[in-house]
């Protein structure tokens, strides 16, 4: 087994055939739409599954164009357009002339195919035809256009494959060679036995969209850029402006087709930047995926419910579904404490993928009275799915823990990493600042607000990309926003510790964790938190003991001071996120305010948000290494004598989890590694060993 392979340390348990057929039984009377294409491949398993059994029967192209539209709806910014000029220039374009056009960077999306992808099924009926009529269309295949030259050789060719399937059938081989040639003759004669599509009448008005959208120079505004060109450079930027109020102008909600996309695009672009080029929607390609996926299933979907690949896909979601066991993962080194127990490595003993393992002893939850921090957490996580934060992959409970299984980061916290450096330079100050940038608006974008920012939960895995952590603190935004201080003093906001003239709590909002941000980002350059400095900690006249009050004192009224490590763009950002007034911190308008700071204009946020860019190190290998002694022990005596009632256990009685997107993808991870190294085979684990990380 190579080095690089996952070590499952346990085999797949698939079910036998009664538990099978009792499996399908019972899907086939709750869930019966599972058992439709559609459904069948809107999971990330099901998908993979199909499309490889389409490979197998000769629709390669097709496939790898299904794959590549899922992969272009994951990209940004400039790499989606990457993606989607490669992909009409593999399997779209008529030639490949198309694909050496430049691209305007000042082209906008502004069309869309208007084919409702609810009417695909009568579409695609009115446009198949036989291979006859197909003649001068697209071969369904590659989607490119094929003359009658092309299709007289590919005639000649089908008819000796059709001769050398009969001659295998007459010949005298044993039988079990004779099936297998059978098989694959079968396999290469496809295209000419299924219908072909006229590719053409399906998806051409779409084509000729995404060619506009990619390729096309004439604008509907030409005359305005014409009187661009002419202006000067000053004037050329107010322009421009101008533009962009009057976008702002139109009636609230109201999006064109190619502006409306995920979540995550929101942020795949600078909106307010004017060195921003022009970003392309995630359902830029939907209908022709639709169109392609629905000539796939018409051709393959009978004959893929008979093979391996479709009772595989049943055998994988029983084990999704079925409850997440302390046995599922085996444990590694502890890699350090939590607020109610440890933290520890652990790998998933079918995949071997490895984990963090939070432990949360419920004794100690139960004397803190955390059982609703405990919940939330969990919660929120479940809400999350971000590379810039530590996502939740498995939950589950014993008698005396509860257990949440997060993504693996080895590498060390922000806050031990300034410990050992002082400070960061301006460049890994800015990386940082930036990953830990995306983390928050991510969360802020599903409405939660974080409240606990601070270098001690940005956490490094071990090729030096950060994460946020701990969101046990984190809570949903409500529209009347929250009240409460919480996270840690000397980085929550002022407005967390302002009362009204009744004395009762001012409610918050998001704009919390923007000024906890500037707090970060000014101690990752000056290596010290702006309001625990020394002279925060006596701001207003306190003494040593009253340290606590003379530091919020400070976050209420006292102007961070800024020596030589701080540039004027520093200065000014960190400035202008420490406002005391929410209303007018830098990110009341939007992540994107902050991203367009000059102080960020060497990163490459596309190229950031691909997890293109490289970290500016890579930690020790020996940074979780630490003793036990050195992470510490919890004072057992308290715990020990709480005592956990039937009510107690109650409490977590929902508490069992498992993401169903992160394990199919680990599924899908583990079977693409069989696919190109050969079979994965559990190895034996030596009881008396010591697995570290």
């Amino acid at each position: 087994m190579h080095d690089d392979l996952p070590r499952p340390t346990r085999a797949w348990e698939y079910l036998d055939d009664d538990e099978y057929t009792e499996f399908m039984d019972h899907l086939e009377v709750t869930e019966p739409e599972l058992f439709t294409p559609q459904t069948f491949c809107n999971s990330i398993m099901g998908l993979f599954l199909f499309l490889r059994h389409c490979r197998e029967w000769g629709d390669m192209h097709l496939a790898w164009l299904v794959m590549e539209i899922g992969m272009y709806r994951t990209s940004y910014g400039r790499y989606r357009r990457e993606k989607a000029e490669y992909i009409f220039g593999t399997y779209l374009a008529d030639g490949s002339k198309d694909c050496d056009r430049p691209i305007d960077n000042y082209l906008i999306s502004r069309k869309r195919a208007k084919i409702p992808l609810d009417g695909v099924d009568e579409i695609y009926s009115e446009c198949v035809v036989s291979p006859e009529a197909s003649r001068g269309g697209i071969d369904s295949r590659t989607l490119r256009p094929v003359n009658e030259e092309e299709d007289e050789e590919a005639e000649k060719r089908a008819d000796k494959k059709e001769s050398g399937r009969t001659a295998v059938d007459s010949s005298e081989h044993d039988e079990e060679e004779d099936a297998e040639a059978l098989l694959e003759a079968e396999k290469q004669a496809m295209i000419k036995i299924m219908p072909l599509p006229n590719v053409v009448g399906i998806i051409g008005e779409n084509v000729e969209d995404v060619r506009y959208i990619l390729f096309d120079k004439k604008m509907e505004d030409d005359e305005h850029n014409h009187e661009v060109d002419e202006v000067t450079v000053v004037e050329r930027v107010k322009v421009e402006e101008d533009d962009d109020e009057e976008e702002d102008d139109e009636p609230e909600g109201r999006k064109t087709d190619l502006e409306i996309g995920d979540e995550e695009d929101v942020l795949s672009s600078k909106s307010t930047s004017l060195k921003n080029t022009s970003d392309l929607s995630s359902h830029l390609f939907d209908t022709i995926d639709a169109l392609a996926m629905h000539h796939l299933a018409q051709k393959h979907w009978d004959r893929f419910k008979q093979t391996t690949y479709f009772r595989r896909f049943f055998d994988y979601l029983h084990m999704q579904r079925a409850p997440v066991l302390e046995e599922d993962f085996g444990l590694f080194r502890i890699l350090g404490r939590g607020g109610f127990g440890l933290v520890h490595g652990c790998k998933h003993t079918t995949t071997g993928k490895l984990y963090a393992m939070k432990v949360m002893n419920k004794r100690r939850v139960k004397i803190k009275k955390s059982e609703e921090l405990c919940r939330n957490e969990r919660k929120v996580l479940m809400l999350v799915n971000s590379p810039f934060i530590t996502n939740l992959s498995y939950a589950f409970t014993t008698d005396e823990d509860l257990v949440l299984l997060l993504d693996l980061m080895t590498g060390g916290d922000l806050g031990f990493h300034l410990s050992q450096r002082r400070r960061f330079t301006p460049s890994e100050s800015k990386y940082f600042a930036a990953r830990t940038l995306l983390g928050l608006a991510h969360l802020h974008t599903n409405r939660v607000i974080y409240r606990d920012l601070k270098p001690e939960n940005v956490l490094m895995d071990d090729t030096g990309r950060t994460r946020l952590s701990d969101l046990g603190l984190a809570c949903k935004n409500s529209s009347h926003g929250v009240t409460g201080t919480c996270g840690t003093r000397g980085y929550w906001a002022p407005e967390m510790l302002r009362r009204d003239e009744n004395g009762k709590r001012i409610r918050y909002c998001h704009m919390v964790d923007w000024f906890s941000y500037g707090c970060i980002v000014y101690e990752f350059l000056a290596g010290v938190c702006p309001f625990r400095t020394d002279r925060a900690k006596h701001w207003g006249g306190y003494e040593r003991k009253d340290r606590d009050k003379a530091i919020d004192k400070a976050t209420l009224e006292m102007d961070p001071e800024f020596n030589e490590l701080f540039d004027d763009d520093s200065r000014d950002l960190c400035l202008a996120l420490l406002d005391k007034n929410p209303d007018l911190r830098l990110g009341a308008g939007g992540p994107e305010e902050i991203m367009d700071h000059p102080w960020f204009d060497e990163i490459d946020w596309d190229e950031l948000k691909a997890d293109r860019t490289p970290p500016p190190f890579i930690p020790k290998k020996d940074i979780n290494a630490a003793s036990q002694s050195e992470i510490g022990q919890f004072q057992e005596d308290h715990s020990k004598k709480s005592e956990l009632t039937e009510e107690d256990h109650q409490i977590y009685a929902n508490w069992n989890y498992t993401n169903s997107k992160m394990f199919q993808s680990e599924v899908v991870e583990f079977l693409t590694l069989e696919e190109e190294n050969g079979p994965i085979m559990p190895i034996e684990i030596n009881r008396g060993c010591c697995l570290i990380l």
